[in-house]
C-alpha cells in the first residue's frame, strides 16, 4: 500500500490531487487542502510537537497549523518506520521582511504567539525538548562553526560576549522566570516558516524545532 493510500485509510479522506514539495506532500480533497509532513524524531518528541499545536489551538491562537487526528484519534500516523502529521495547508506567500509592514506584522504575530506560549504542562515535554539551560552550548556551537571561516572574527567575538552576558545575574533571573512560566518557543522563527495570507495576516508553520525554551530566542 502506498503512503497516499495509507493516508486515505488512516484519515478517512478521499484524495483528489497531490503534489510533493521537498519532503512534504500537499494533499487536496474535494473540500480541504492538507499538509502531510514526515518526522524522523523519537515518538515522544512527535507527541510533544503535536501537543504544542493543540495547546495553541486550545488557547485561541489561530496563526499556527491545526493537527488532524486519524480515525483512531491519534495525532500522527506511521508508514514504513516514519511518522507523519496531517495539518491544514496554509495558503499565501512568504512575507518580505525588507518591507516595513511585513516586518512589523511578523513581530506582532510573534508577540501574540508568545502570549499563548506559556503554562505548558511540563510533564508532557520529553527531556530532550526542555532546553532553558542550553543557550551556552548553542552559542559555543555557533562559535565553533564560525572559527574556520575568514571574515568572521567579529562574529566569534560576539559569541564570546554573549556567553559572558548569559552569566549575568539579570539574564540568569530572566531564564529562571521563563522556566517558571513554562514558556515554549517555535525554534525556527524566520520568513521561510511564515506565510502571509490574503488578509495580510502572518501564519506560522513548521514547528519541528519547538521546545520549552527562552522566548527571546525566537526574537533573536
Amino acid at each position: 500500500m502506498s503512503i497516499l493510500s495509507n493516508v486515505e485509510q488512516m484519515y478517512g479522506i478521499k484524495i483528489h490531487r497531490t503534489r510533493q514539495m521537498k519532503d512534504i506532500h500537499k494533499i487536496e480533497t474535494a473540500n480541504t487542502t492538507y499538509c502531510l509532513k514526515p518526522y524522523k524524531f523519537p515518538e515522544e518528541e512527535i507527541r510533544f510537537i503535536t501537543r504544542v499545536l493543540s495547546y495553541l489551538d486550545e488557547r485561541g491562537f489561530t496563526r499556527s497549523q491545526k493537527v488532524y487526528p486519524t480515525v483512531q484519534q491519534t495525532a500522527y500516523m506511521t508508514y514504513e518506520g516514519v511518522s507523519y502529521t496531517l495539518t491544514n495547508w496554509v495558503h499565501g506567500l512568504r512575507p518580505e521582511f525588507t518591507k516595513r509592514i511585513d516586518f512589523k506584522k511578523g513581530i506582532a504575530t510573534l508577540a501574540k504567539f508568545h502570549s499563548s506560549a506559556v503554562s505548558f504542562p511540563i510533564t508532557e515535554a520529553p527531556p530532550s525538548r526542555i532546553r532553558y539551560e542550553g543557550l551556552s552550548d548553542e552559542i559555543a556551537g555557533y562559535k565553533k562553526r564560525l572559527i574556520p571561516y575568514r571574515g568572521t572574527a567579529h562574529l566569534v567575538a560576539l559569541c564570546e560576549e554573549v556567553s559572558h552576558r548569559l552569566q549575568q545575574p539579570k539574564v540568569r533571573e530572566a531564564i529562571v522566570q521563563e522556566q517558571k512560566a513554562a514558556a515554549f518557543i517555535h525554534g525556527d522563527y524566520n520568513y521561510p516558516n511564515l506565510i502571509k495570507d490574503k488578509q495580510l495576516k502572518i501564519h506560522m508553520i513548521d514547528f519541528e524545532n519547538c521546545s520549552l525554551h527562552v522566548r527571546m530566542k525566537d526574537l533573536s
